[in-house]
């Protein structure tokens, strides 16, 4: 993508294609075409020109362009990209959601390729086989760079090499080219919500669920009060709902009438008085603006009584929306399923007042087709039963099969199933209320949920519940919370602290054949390791350390001081590349205990302090440290 100056991009004509479309379907001009998949909009038509604007576009608007840069010979190859990505869902069997990622990776690739004078990457032969070749080398130098992660840079590579083999039929691009491997260690999974948070959002999506259900359901008249949770440390815990665009105001946003230039009274709940609101309005005269503000109340009057006769008026299928993404949000914290699994779900039936737990199955195709069943608790099944009289109301006769759909932004479209971006647009709507909300994702409730069932069962429950296998469920859900990680390695240190004690001797008080280690100390008993203490951070084996074996035996002086340090001093790096505090904290630890020890015997304080400070500020190590030391800079770790 070309850097030139922003006056040298236009907008040009677009038009916008829905995916999947008809194999026969006619694409004239594919450069004015911008794709329409899973929701969102892709301007794949750009591609047919060298110079694309650096600018982000608008959301639905174009890319501006350079008209002067038009690659002819490119059309006829965006015409087939586009079929290609359309045929990914018709004869592939992808998702739209998983197209409309795969549009986000063809994108880097198309900005990398007309920025480094790659422009004949879609053309196939030699030129992809290069273009690619040097792109996949490019990803990798960002990866090793550390810009992102290896699960990004394998994407980036491989969904490339898909559309581009999809696209020009060539079969081995890979070939000889070295891809980047997902490597999981680099992931913790995904960290649980903290549980205050987590509460504080459940509770506010009950409140909305239950309040907005009643208002719709039971048709009750504008104003309407819906009560909210204490945890918003509101005095008045409500908030009023009027029909109107901005249905609803934050106490924290609320302030008289007269500065917040609001027809509505949204603190005392209802419409504002004509006295004190006619100096808001235009006019030359006080008079002319009495008779504005007057009007304008007689507008809103006649809203407010249509709003309360109409049991279907759009600012109630409105409300009733957001219901049903609050619904979603309580789906998901109750059942800990998958967010893809949710929006799959299909129901057309009533629910028996007899069915204690209403179950639902649904295949989860990325697991290869495998039928996962979704139980709802018991707990949870009179909400279930009061979302199907809401989905009902939504639906009014017309039939859909997703239990979660969406009627468009005039609620009157013909249902669908629900947009995965539902989760995002309800908390931009909570933050209006609680502006302190912190994001919870759909994969940090699952991690909440499956580190509630951990805590309280094990990974074979866990997995059960979430659908998964148990390595799966440890891998990606059981991070634990910063909070937790915090406890545990403060008692880990204490528990170090206490009982790593390890003996110090003079020189002279050594036993004879006694072995060196590299790791400071000596061992007369070497082959036999016994542990200074139950579970301790690093099991010795004689192999992979000694620092907590009861038969390391330390020696008063500076080489084993050195050692210790040297140690310390490596762990310590590790620490700051690629390796977890959680593996190393506890043997630097452990190091400064044996410090501490050496410094405490006769004599040696000032020697330790000494070698201390030449090791920590001047990188002088011992051989054997600074030998490993410089392998893992050659090898990049460090």
């Amino acid at each position: 993508m070309s850097e030139h100056s922003p006056g040298m991009f236009v907008e040009r004509k677009v038009e916008i294609v829905d995916l999947p479309f008809p194999d026969d379907a006619l694409l004239l001009h594919p450069e004015r075409v911008m794709v329409r998949v899973a929701g969102h909009v892709h301007d794949i038509g750009a591609y047919c020109y060298a110079s694309r604007s650096p600018k982000k576009r608008n959301a639905n608007g174009c890319k501006e362009v350079e008209l002067q840069s038009l690659q002819t010979d490119r059309i006829s190859q965006v015409r087939e990209l586009i079929r290609i990505l359309s045929k990914f869902i018709t004869v592939g069997g992808l998702r739209p959601h998983t197209v409309f990622l795969r549009c986000e990776f063809l994108k880097d690739l198309m900005d990398w390729a007309d920025c480094y004078g790659h422009g004949q990457c879609l053309a196939g032969g030699a030129s992809t086989r290069d273009a690619y070749r040097l792109y996949a080398a490019h990803v990798e130098n960002g990866y090793r760079r550390q810009l992102f992660g290896s699960t990004n840079a394998f994407q980036k590579q491989k969904i490339n090499l898909q559309i581009l083999e999809a696209l020009t039929g060539l079969t081995d691009l890979a070939k000889g080219i070295r891809l980047v491997r997902k490597n999981s260690r680099e992931s913790l999974g995904t960290e649980p919500a903290n549980l205050h948070d987590f509460a504080h959002a459940l509770a506010l999506n009950e409140a909305l669920f239950k309040g907005l259900t009643d208002l719709v359901l039971e048709q009750k008249p504008f104003p309407y009060r819906v009560q909210m949770p204490a945890s918003l440390g509101w005095e008045q815990n409500h908030l009023w709902v009027f029909p109107y665009t901005q249905w609803f105001q934050s106490p924290k946003h609320q302030g008289p009438i007269e500065a917040t230039r609001n027809i509505y009274d949204y603190r005392d709940g209802h419409l504002a008085q004509e006295n004190a609101i006619w100096p808001l309005f235009k006019g030359k005269t006080k008079k002319t603006k009495l008779n504005n503000a007057r009007r304008r109340m007689e507008r809103t009057q006649q809203t407010l009584i249509g709003a309360n006769e109409n049991g279907r008026s759009f600012f109630r299928l409105r409300l009733a929306s957001v219901a049903f993404d609050s619904f979603g949000f309580l789906f998901l914290a109750n059942t800990g399923v998958n967010l893809q699994t949710l929006l799959d779900i299909q129901t057309d039936d009533p629910i028996s007042e007899s069915t204690a737990n209403q179950g639902y199955r649904v295949i989860k195709w990325r697991a290869g087709g495998k039928v996962v069943d979704v139980v709802v608790p018991v707990g949870f099944m009179p909400t279930l039963r009061r979302f199907m009289e809401l989905r009902r109301y939504m639906l009014d006769g017309v039939a859909c099969p997703y239990l979660l759909l969406t009627r468009g932004n005039s609620y009157a479209k013909t249902p669908v199933k629900a947009n995965p971006q539902f989760l995002q647009c309800s908390y931009r709507m909570l933050r209006r209320i609680d502006p302190e909300l912190p994001q919870i994702t759909s994969r940090k409730i699952r991690a909440t949920v499956s580190a509630w069932y951990i805590s309280q069962h094990d990974a074979s429950v866990t997995a059960k519940v979430l659908q998964n296998a148990p390595a799966t469920t440890l891998r990606n859900y059981n991070a634990g919370t910063v909070t937790d990680q915090v406890v545990e390695m403060t008692l880990v240190l204490q528990t170090i602290a206490q009982k790593a004690q390890t003996m110090v001797v003079s020189a002279d008080n050594v036993a004879e054949g006694a072995k060196t280690l590299n790791d400071g100390g000596v061992c007369s008993s070497f082959g036999q390791p016994q542990p200074l203490f139950d579970n301790p951070p690093l099991e010795p084996t004689c192999k992979k350390g000694c620092l907590f074996c009861s038969k390391r035996v330390l020696v008063a002086g500076e080489d084993d001081a050195r050692k210790v340090a040297s140690a310390a001093f490596l762990m310590r790096r590790l620490i700051g590349g690629p390796m977890s505090h959680a593996e190393y904290l506890p043997l630097i630890q452990k190091c400064e205990e044996d410090l501490a020890n050496l410094a405490a015997f006769e004599g040696c304080a000032e020697t330790v302090n000494r070698v201390k400070k030449d090791v920590y500020e001047n990188g002088n190590l011992t051989q054997y440290f600074a030998d490993k030391y410089q392998l893992f800079l050659a090898l990049g770790v460090l």
